[in-house]
């Protein structure tokens, strides 16, 4: 007999179970059902993570506020007009500052959501992270690695074809502390999306229902859509927003390939590394120095296609690699023990 990828556990809906009776070959989309699980619980989880990072923003804010207030002149108070437009007399510091603030906003979902994890669910925070007792570091290292390479090789033909079209965008004082930043503040980053996007909310979604279409379309429709308030993305047009809802989807899938969510998280951060740090265009800027600017851009069915053959070319190297190289198969393939 072996496990189908919606396979639904035989565990009392709202019974206390410890962390401990964690299976090696629990799916992790399944993990949901540990600690206290019952299902009024993920209804009242929800509004409170988003209270709490609401919480934890303001707090942010006000700080950030006193500090550019002193820093710029003026009480600070207008913290959220300084974060959304340029200012000609701020030095160079400013963009700095406005990229780690901007980060710092998503960053807080993760404690947020630990902490409803821990207070609400009593489980672990490694339940939403993996299954077995160690993070597969591997998976996680050959699925960054792999997609670093693609979209390194990628810039280069786009750069190398763009006849005069790109440009540097290269500060070297201000490039340097930006990545010293993203060092720490990227991976956060990675970590509270994936945790809340394709940790918690995909489990509790599984929690509800055994369909594996809902498991794997609702969290990733929920992604997707975060990332359509983005200016850029919707001047961009709607082949990008399609492009998005693709890169949700096969970041899903993924996690039900790896059983975890190593390899999601090691092509999600290989993406933002690049956007962040070597390329961009002014419409999707962040207000960092990355090295190369590329000039606006629609994008057309051309630009869509380009991405799923990366998606394509990156799930075969990587999966291929890992099989060959470690022997390691689909989860939902494994026979239980």
């Amino acid at each position: 007999m072996k496990w189908g990828l919606c396979l639904k556990w035989q565990v009392n809906v709202g019974a206390r179970v410890s962390d401990s009776d964690i299976q090696q070959d629990m799916p992790f989309i399944e993990q949901a059902q540990l600690g206290s699980s019952a299902r009024w619980r993920y209804l009242i989880s929800f509004p409170l993570i988003f209270a709490l990072w609401l919480v934890f923003v303001n707090i942010i804010s006000f700080i950030a506020g006193i500090a550019i207030g002193f820093y710029w002149g003026g009480d600070g108070s207008d913290i959220i007009g300084y974060l959304s437009q340029e200012y000609p007399d701020q030095d160079s510091t400013w963009y700095v500052v406005q990229y780690v603030l901007m980060m710092l906003s998503i960053i807080l979902f993760l404690p947020a959501n630990l902490l409803v994890v821990s207070l609400v669910h009593r489980r672990k925070w490694r339940t939403l992270l993996h299954v077995d007792k160690r993070i597969n570091w591997r998976g996680f290292r050959t699925s960054l690695a792999v997609s670093l390479f693609l979209l390194s090789a990628l810039v280069t033909v786009i750069v190398m074809d763009g006849e005069g079209q790109f440009s540097p965008s290269f500060d070297l004082k201000v490039w340097i502390v930006v990545v010293l930043l993203s060092c720490v503040l990227i991976p956060l980053q990675i970590l509270a999306e994936e945790v809340f996007f394709r940790g918690y909310l995909m489990q509790a979604v599984a929690h509800f229902t055994p369909s594996f279409w809902w498991r794997w379309l609702i969290p990733a429709f929920a992604f997707g859509a975060l990332h359509f308030y983005n200016d850029g993305v919707m001047e961009a047009g709607r082949w990008a927003m399609v492009y998005y809802i693709f890169l949700s989807l096969y970041l899903g899938l993924l996690v039900f390939r790896g059983d975890g969510l190593e390899y999601s998280a090691g092509f999600h951060l290989s993406t933002n590394i690049i956007a962040i740090l070597v390329i961009t265009t002014p419409n999707l800027s962040l207000g960092t120095p990355t090295l190369i600017e590329a000039p606006d851009s629609v994008w057309g069915a051309r630009e869509l296609l380009f991405g799923l053959g990366y998606f394509a070319l990156h799930y075969a190297l990587v999966f291929s690699w890992m099989r060959l190289r470690h022997g390691e198969r689909p989860h939902w393939r494994r026979q239980p023990a």
